[in-house]
């Protein structure tokens, strides 16, 4: 398995030069069930500007993160450096090819923009902050929608754990050699290796980026997110995050059953009791029981994940401009999630498939949003930056400039007072989502409560 990279150029004629070129990265979660979403998502209209525009498709689910030490073993006696992180090396081998190429097809190996939805969002941070990456130079402007390192990037303790309940699952003995655990696993069923996460008990693959010591160096935590380097060769970035993106989370928060008492003594676990108490305050989670729990708790969980961590990048932003946004339009169109600003709604937007069956508004919207990328694509500013202390707000009426002081759809001050318990509230969040963290192959972090 390895890397498949398509793409397309279009060009307005009135216009002269070489075209911008834009990669894109979209795969929800790392997961290989995703690809055909992916495919389906449409092409990204560039009727106003000369733009060539890239997809690639990358190894995902076991193919492109499973790692352990028994495979960072196979890949020393192989020659290769560091463990897993295999789909992010195709996004990086694409974007070589991009490099050497893109003269051929009338591209500019000098500008190039890296683009990247929820977890393909997260994996164009990590090559913003691998020095492997960085070293290479391959983009020189980026586009983080939805996602963040912190999300989709974890420990090998922790991936070694995960690897060994697939052992367990796939009846691979633990006793023999590293070696020997390693060519077994390459003989498995590929069917069987794609269920084998439900080993781990999430019916949803959430399959992460490792810190192997070479891609990536350094675990990205939300409390050291002001202070990454991402190098200098990244000059501009947008980002930005969409009004409820932890509503993708709303069956684990009721699987949960979460109450008011059960979430205080979570709380208690991770911070003071002061702290714990601002948080039950901000959130008015004194009292509700299970059926309430996902109105209740989707908020925390949406600001502990999303808001804050992207807010922080944003702010904390050293290269020449920042763009930041908010995609606050809810989803139109008839089922459980219409009317909400859910995760990935903005893709209904920006690739101006569904023009055509949105309301008026909508489209509208969605033409200016594909205008906006596509400015930013060429060098021109898409708005003004952050530092005029403004955002751009898509919804929930219109698309509008506001500055950060008269916006109240997002609780900045909220997360500046609470960005000093960033790691604690954000593990908090992951346990009320139900994922374990493992600090050791055999024994969860208090994350798994």
């Amino acid at each position: 398995m390895g890397t498949m990279l398509r793409l397309w150029s279009c060009r307005n004629s009135a216009l002269t030069g070489e075209g911008e070129q834009t990669a894109w990265v979209r795969v929800a979660a790392h997961n290989i069930m995703e690809l055909h979403y992916y495919h389906q998502v449409g092409e990204l209209r560039a009727d106003i500007r000369s733009v060539k525009a890239h997809k690639a498709s990358y190894r995902l689910g076991a193919f492109g993160f499973l790692a352990s030490n028994d495979l960072a073993e196979d890949n020393v006696r192989s020659g290769d450096p560091g463990c897993g992180n295999y789909g992010i090396h195709d996004q990086i081998i694409a974007l070589g090819w991009v490099q050497r190429y893109i003269h051929a097809f009338g591209g500019d190996s000098a500008r190039v923009t890296l683009m990247g939805e929820s977890a393909g969002g997260s994996d164009v941070q990590i090559q913003m902050l691998s020095k492997m990456a960085q070293s290479k130079k391959l983009f020189h402007q980026a586009v983080i929608m939805s996602g963040n390192a912190v999300l989709t990037s974890r420990t090998l303790a922790h991936q070694d754990a995960i690897y060994r309940m697939f052992l367990k699952h796939l009846r691979i003995p633990d006793e023999i050699t590293a070696l020997e655990k390693v060519e077994r696993l390459r003989v498995v069923p590929v069917e069987e290796l794609l269920q084998a996460y439900s080993c781990t008990g999430s019916p949803l693959p959430n399959w992460q980026a490792t810190v192997d010591g070479f891609l990536l160096e350094e675990q990205p935590k939300a409390s050291i997110l002001s202070q990454l380097d991402y190098g200098p060769h990244v000059k501009r970035i947008i980002i930005g995050d969409c009004q409820r993106e932890a509503s993708l989370w709303s069956r684990k928060i009721a699987a949960g059953e979460w109450t008011s008492g059960k979430v205080r003594r979570l709380l208690e676990q991770h911070l003071d009791q002061g702290s714990v108490e601002r948080i039950i305050d901000a959130y008015d989670l004194h009292s509700f029981d299970q059926h309430d729990a996902v109105a209740k708790l989707e908020p925390l969980l949406n600001d502990a994940e999303f808001g804050q961590n992207i807010y922080e990048i944003a702010r904390s932003w050293k290269g020449d401009a920042c763009f930041y946004y908010h995609m606050r339009f809810g989803n139109p169109f008839p089922g459980p999630f219409q009317g909400i600003a859910h995760h990935a709604v903005d893709l209904l937007f920006l690739f101006q498939t569904f023009n055509h069956l949105l309301p008026p508004a909508y489209a509208e919207a969605a033409e200016k949003m594909g205008t906006h990328w596509i400015n930013f694509a060429n060098g021109l500013e898409p708005w003004p930056s952050l530092a005029s202390e403004a955002v751009m707000c898509y919804g929930p009426e219109t698309v509008v400039l506001v500055p950060l002081d008269r916006d109240h759809g997002s609780p900045y001050k909220l997360w500046e007072e609470f960005g000093v318990l960033q790691d604690e509230w954000s593990h908090a969040s992951m346990a009320i989502r139900g994922e374990k963290i493992y600090s050791s192959a055999s024994k969860p972090s208090a994350a798994s409560f």
